[in-house]
């Protein structure tokens, strides 16, 4: 136990291990918020990467920088075309029959975990490819 000279106050250990431990969950807060805060903001090397994807309509690829398809906006999955306006552009994926760049294939929105995985299963057995016609994912 502190005591302080005459008249003074007193102090003890829980006291100060208290003022101490609210300290470190101050600075702890402080410090998680200021990481959060970068975190979401991508770093600029990131954003100068190029990135190509497909449109669905005509299987013309666009390539970008990351910063700027993330300024071109996206919905669905699916990136906005910068010649019609529409957002038909998808990331690319190799046909398994004839090796070729080809869209991936769009998913409704607002599926739940469950109905994603069947609907993906079907696509999976039934999607053509666009430019050969023949199944686009490898049958096992």
């Amino acid at each position: 136990m502190w005591v302080a000279a005459e008249g003074g106050n007193v102090l003890n250990t829980k006291t100060v291990g208290a003022i101490a431990l609210i300290a470190v969950i101050v600075l702890a807060v402080a410090w998680g918020s200021m990481r959060t805060r970068q975190s979401e903001e991508q770093p600029e090397w990131q954003l100068q990467q190029k990135a190509t994807f497909l449109d669905e309509e005509t299987l013309q690829p666009y390539t970008r920088t990351l910063g700027e398809w993330k300024t071109l906006g996206s919905e669905n999955g699916r990136f906005k075309n910068p010649d019609t306006g529409k957002f038909t552009l998808a990331q690319p994926m190799t046909c398994a029959a004839c090796g070729g760049q080809i869209p991936t294939p769009r998913y409704p929105a607002g599926l739940s975990e469950k109905e994603l995985l069947a609907k993906e299963a079907e696509v999976r057995k039934t999607h053509l490819c666009p430019k050969c016609g023949k199944l686009a994912f490898a049958q096992e």
